[in-house]
């Protein structure tokens, strides 16, 4: 038997959007798959596709021989694993089992505040009309009850909650891995454009690798009576390119030869959308550790920081209402001293005697005759 006190929820259970303009769907989103897609979605395709472009096609190609398998193969199991974990977030229905009894396309009726004050009570959801688990909260741009609730992502266009919470927490450090890769690649790529640009060219540094390997045997074999005079063309015919600094940077690959200044521009481009990246996912990232290590929710920080705050103005708006006015106390009039002047006046009158004050002891005979 349900008690009759209410547990009551936020009202941010309402249906609400994050911004505060009424939100409302008739059929619950199943995942982020579910239209309309959020354009923070589109966004973040854009910036992977972009990212994997530059990094695969042109920054790579820049690296030497022996440098490229590995800068291939890492950040494409990276990015590899990124895609996965995210294409698994966006496609789990994060909604509570109970959610699912009344079927997947039954139309959620509109929340009415007269009726209830808050979508769930007691556990119960009006709206979803099913009983649910504690944890679990009405989203009210999914318009559906998710267990363990922890935000509404709108980059994923999916909620978070206990059923692809670790596919969304693998997502954002994956993807932290690789904007670190690409940046790191980015600043060395942009450094080496202006220090040595000849390094940016596989060919001259493979070259100059093997003249220095080939070097030692060509002087011994010179001296020798029995030199081979095709060694000696093989290592003084270096590529006379590599030497030039104007034309390492003016014959730069990005698909196709392109100006040197476009490159570096690309290049900065490419770095500065990484260290937004890079901050992003790193605050997140840390974000969510400091919340797993307090053991809360997004939903719970949120929730506990606008109790904080609510307690906090309550505390500024009573200040000084529970100062008991001073009590004034009874003076008797002995009590009372007199004022500066008043005192003088007293004294002076003390002072001065009185000639119209009579005397007891001194008697005048009227009658008396006159000496």
């Amino acid at each position: 038997m349900k008690s009759k006190t209410k547990k009551k929820h936020s009202d941010s259970d309402s249906v609400h959007s994050d911004d505060g303009s009424p939100s409302f769907r008739k059929v619950p989103r199943k995942n982020g798959w579910t239209c309309p897609w959020h354009p923070l979605q589109f966004i973040e395709w854009i910036f992977i596709t972009y990212f994997c472009i530059i990094y695969f096609g042109c920054i790579v190609p820049t690296f030497p021989y022996e440098w490229q398998p590995a800068g291939y193969i890492i950040p494409a199991i990276v990015m590899f694993v990124h895609f996965l974990v995210q294409i698994i977030s966006i496609s789990i229905d994060p909604a509570d089992p109970s959610t699912h009894k009344h079927g997947k396309d039954r139309m959620v009726p509109r929340f009415d505040r007269t009726q209830h004050p808050h979508v769930i009570e007691n556990s119960h959801c009006y709206l979803c009309e099913v009983d649910v688990s504690s944890t679990s909260k009405h989203c009210s741009v999914c318009n559906k009850c998710v267990l363990k609730f922890d935000h509404h992502c709108k980059w994923l266009n999916n909620c978070v909650g206990a059923r692809n919470y670790k596919f969304f927490l693998s997502t954002i450090v994956s993807g932290l891995v690789a904007a670190v890769i690409v940046l790191i690649a980015t600043v060395y790529v942009s450094i080496v454009y202006w220090v040595e640009p000849s390094l940016l060219h596989p060919d001259c540094v493979a070259e100059s690798g093997s003249a220095n390997e080939v070097m030692p045997s060509v002087s011994s074999s010179v001296n020798s009576t029995t030199a081979d005079p095709n060694i000696t063309d093989i290592v003084t015919d270096s590529p006379p390119y590599c030497s030039d600094d104007a034309w390492c940077r003016d014959n730069l690959n990005m698909f196709t030869n392109v100006p040197g200044l476009a490159f570096f521009i690309v290049m900065i481009l490419t770095a500065v959308l990484s260290v937004i990246a890079v901050g992003l996912l790193a605050h997140l990232t840390l974000f969510h550790c400091y919340l797993n290590c307090k053991g809360l929710t997004t939903y719970d920080y949120i929730m506990k920081k606008r109790e904080e705050e609510s307690r906090r103005d309550d505390d500024e708006a009573n200040f000084g209402a529970d100062i008991e006015p001073p009590k004034m106390r009874k003076i008797k009039r002995s009590q009372i001293v007199p004022i500066k002047k008043e005192r003088e006046e007293i004294e002076m009158k003390k002072t001065v005697p009185d000639v119209f004050q009579t005397d007891e002891s001194v008697t005048v005979d009227c009658h008396s005759p006159r000496h």
